[in-house]
């Protein structure tokens, strides 16, 4: 059996219209929005609050979320130096004792931790294990893909077989220009190269 989800008047908002923030009353009926204010529904005053659609996170490492936060020097020129730092300390606590975690709780952590930020749609940079779509939960994480993580921490052959591989109506994720030193300037080029840059 399955329980009805009452009914809701959001008022004294600011909604985001594209341009600006707006006044506006929002009505929320069997989970969906309402044309028109409820006249039997509950009514919660948000004090002048500013409402956004939801987002949509176009890069995360869903089981990495439960880490904290890593970082070993003041500034990193490209993300490839702070990966090397990260991968060196694997072994070492904190991050050691966090990796045993079982990987349907670190999935989890990161899809509560994307909802809290507003998040209702993830792209995952990471193996599409089955997990991840079986978890209960009201973010989507986006389903038909391939990937591959970088130029550096990926062979040219992992690369184009990843691509390959990706379906015709799938999406192939990388880490690209992911730096502010002149790398960034000859990365996209290389997955050109490659021949890994089309639609997908």
């Amino acid at each position: 059996m399955t329980s009805s989800i009452p009914a809701l008047n959001l008022v004294n908002l600011r909604r985001w219209n594209g341009h600006e923030f707006v006044p506006d009353q929002i009505s929320i009926a069997n989970g969906e929005i309402h044309p028109t204010y409820i006249s039997n529904a509950s009514t919660l005053d948000l004090e002048n609050s500013r409402v956004v659609p939801a987002f949509l996170n176009a890069h995360d490492h869903l089981e990495l979320n439960h880490y904290p936060r890593t970082k070993y020097r003041d500034t990193y020129p490209n993300s490839h130096q702070w990966g090397e730092e990260v991968n060196q300390r694997l072994s070492q606590k904190p991050l050691s004792n966090l990796r045993k975690h079982s990987y349907v709780d670190k999935i989890r952590v990161g899809l509560i931790k994307n909802f809290l930020s507003g998040v209702l749609t993830v792209m995952q940079h990471g193996e599409p294990r089955k997990e991840l779509f079986a978890t209960h939960s009201s973010v989507q994480v986006i389903q038909n893909y391939k990937w591959a993580h970088s130029l550096h921490f990926s062979t040219p052959d992992e690369m184009r077989t990843a691509h390959e591989n990706t379906p015709a109506y799938g999406r192939f994720y990388i880490h690209l220009a992911d730096v502010t030193d002149d790398l960034a300037r000859s990365e996209y080029k290389g997955v050109r190269v490659l021949g890994c840059v089309e639609q997908r």
